[in-house]
C-alpha cells in the first residue's frame, strides 16, 4: 500500500497494488492526483480508479482500461 497527501488535505493518493511497474494491479484511491503513469486504468466512480498491468507484448491495456504514459 503507498499513502500520499499534501499538507493542505486537499490531495490525497492511495493505492492497494499487487504487484509493481508492468505488473501493477490493483485500486487507487486518487483524490487530487491523476492516474500512475505507465499504467492502464479505468476510472469506477469518484476518485477511485482500477489499476491494471500494461501488456508488454502488444504495448496495450485489457479492454476497457486506458493507458496513462509517464513524464
Amino acid at each position: 500500500m503507498i499513502v500520499d497527501g499534501t499538507g493542505s488535505h486537499k490531495k490525497v493518493a492511495v493505492l492497494f497494488l499487487t504487484g509493481v511497474g508492468v505488473n501493477e494491479a490493483g485500486l487507487a484511491y486518487l483524490n487530487g492526483y491523476p492516474p500512475p503513469s505507465d499504467t492502464c486504468s479505468v476510472h469506477l466512480s469518484g476518485p477511485w480508479w482500477e489499476i491494471s498491468p500494461l501488456d508488454v507484448t502488444t504495448m496495450g491495456c485489457v479492454r476497457g482500461f486506458h493507458y496513462t504514459g509517464g513524464g
